[in-house]
C-alpha cells in the first residue's frame, strides 16, 4: 500500500470462544463467517493502518482508545484514505458442505455469518468451514471483474493451555502455546482489556516469530490492559490466538486490481481476569 493502487480481499474465517467469567456454566461459541472488500487507496506519506500493519515478526505493539472495541470499532489509525470500489453481487463458495451464497442482509458491509454452533446443546450446529478444498466465485462489478479462486482450509491448531488461562497477572509474562499450525501461517496473540464504567480499551498485538510454537507476552505489555473489576459485568478481558492464513492464502486475479488475496483465518479466543 506504499505507493497506493487498488485491493482487494475475500476472506472467510472461523472464531471460536471459550467464556467461563462471570457464568455458572462454562460455554463455547464458534461462529463462521465471511468478509468481502476492494478499495482504492492514495498514496500518502507514511502510509499505516493498524488492522493490516501488523509489528514484526517475533514483537509486540498496543494500542488504547476509547470505546469499546469489541462492538466492531476500529483501531486507532485504521481509517485509510481509501474509496470503496463496485465488487457485484454477492460471491459464491463452494466447499465440502456445499454451495452458498455469501449475503450480507443486515450489514452495510460485505460480511456476514456462515454458520454457528453453542456448546452444551443449546443450538445445534450449523458449522460450515470445515477443512477441504473450496473456490470462491463471483460475476464482477463496476470496478472489479470477475473471477474463480480455490483454496484450503487446513485442520485448525490446538491452543495448548487455553482452559487452563483463567487469571492473567500483568506483573508477569504470559505465555500461550499451540500445534498443529497450518505451513507459512502468520501466528498472533491478541489481548483485549476493557473498562464499560470508563469507556476505555486497551489490546495489544504480538506476532509469533516464523516457526515457533509459542508467543510470551512480556508485562509491559500487558501492563496496558485495565484490572478486571470486582463487578466482572464492567469488564470485557479476552485473549485470542489468531491464526492467519498460511498455505490456505491464494492471489485474487481480477480485472481491477493491483492485488487481492482469498483464504481463510483462524480466531480462538478465551475471556479471562485481569490482575
Amino acid at each position: 500500500m506504499v505507493n497506493g493502487g487498488s485491493f482487494g480481499e475475500a476472506i472467510v474465517y472461523r472464531l471460536t470462544m471459550h467464556e467461563d467469567v462471570g457464568l455458572v456454566t462454562p460455554v463455547d461459541v464458534t461462529g463462521d463467517f465471511h468478509f468481502e472488500a476492494a478499495f482504492n487507496v492514495l498514496p500518502v506519506t507514511f502510509p499505516f493502518d493498524s488492522t493490516v500493519s501488523l509489528p514484526p515478526p517475533g514483537t509486540c505493539t498496543a494500542y488504547t482508545e476509547q470505546g469499546d472495541m469489541l462492538r466492531g470499532m476500529l483501531l486507532p489509525g485504521s481509517l485509510l484514505s481509501a474509496a470503496e470500489l463496485s465488487i457485484g453481487p454477492p460471491f459464491v463458495l463452494k466447499g465440502p458442505n456445499g454451495t452458498v451464497n455469501l449475503d450480507y442482509p443486515v450489514s452495510s458491509y460485505r460480511a456476514g455469518p456462515l454458520g454457528g454452533l453453542i456448546s452444551n446443546n443449546i443450538l445445534a450446529s450449523t458449522l460450515y468451514l470445515s477443512p477441504g478444498s473450496y473456490t470462491m466465485t463471483s460475476s464482477g462489478g463496476t470496478d472489479v471483474g470477475p473471477f474463480s479462486a480455490a483454496f484450503n482450509i487446513p485442520q485448525p491448531l490446538t491452543w495448548n493451555n487455553r482452559n487452563a488461562l483463567d487469571i492473567v497477572d500483568r506483573t508477569q509474562p504470559l505465555t500461550i502455546s499451540w500445534t498443529g499450525a497450518d505451513s507459512g501461517a502468520e501466528i498472533a496473540v491478541v489481548g483485549v482489556g476493557e473498562d464499560l464504567p470508563t469507556n476505555s480499551s486497551a489490546v495489544f498485538k504480538c506476532v509469533a516469530a516464523p516457526g515457533a510454537s509459542s508467543v510470551t507476552v512480556p508485562p509491559d505489555l500487558l501492563a496496558n490492559l485495565p484490572a478486571t473489576r470486582s463487578n466482572l459485568l464492567q469488564s470485557k478481558d479476552i485473549i485470542y490466538l489468531v491464526d492467519l492464513a498460511g498455505t490456505s492464502l491464494t492471489k485474487l486475479n481480477a480485472k481491477g486490481l493491483d492485488q487481492g488475496s482469498t483464504g481463510y483465518f483462524y480466531i480462538n479466543g478465551k475471556t479471562v481476569v485481569l490482575q
